[in-house]
């Protein structure tokens, strides 16, 4: 399911910023490795791009050649139609940056991963 068509994006649905695993993780470590105990420690982990519910289906359509098939139905209450973070803090806090900014790389990888604990699909 997709939930909405009509946002006010380029094609109606939402966008939102994907992150690799890999990267998410890494991110972590990086945070647990410079807190100090009781310290507070904010910052956002993303690419600072955003892709659509299209593009993302798009993509997997191609990295795995398979057809996906959507039923746009409507929106789920307080979902806005962008979130795209802001990764500078992470940058310089953490001196962090995403290895894997590209919706297909992230994309491709999750589907060797699937195929890997899965097996054949």
């Amino acid at each position: 399911d997709v939930y909405g068509a009509d946002y006010s994006t380029k094609d109606g649905t939402c966008v939102r910023d994907y992150i690799h695993v890999s990267d998410l993780s890494t991110g972590h470590v990086q945070a647990i490795s410079r807190c100090r105990i009781n310290e507070v420690l904010k910052c956002n982990l993303g690419v600072g791009r955003g892709y659509s519910v299209n593009e993302v289906l798009d993509c997997a359509q191609t990295v795995t050649g398979r057809t996906i098939a959507r039923n746009y139905v409507a929106r789920r209450a307080g979902d806005p139609p962008t979130l795209i973070c802001d990764p500078r803090s992470a940058h310089q806090l953490l001196d962090w940056q995403p290895q894997y900014k590209e919706l297909p790389m992230m994309v491709e990888h999750a589907w060797r991963w699937l195929i890997k604990t899965q097996g054949s699909l």
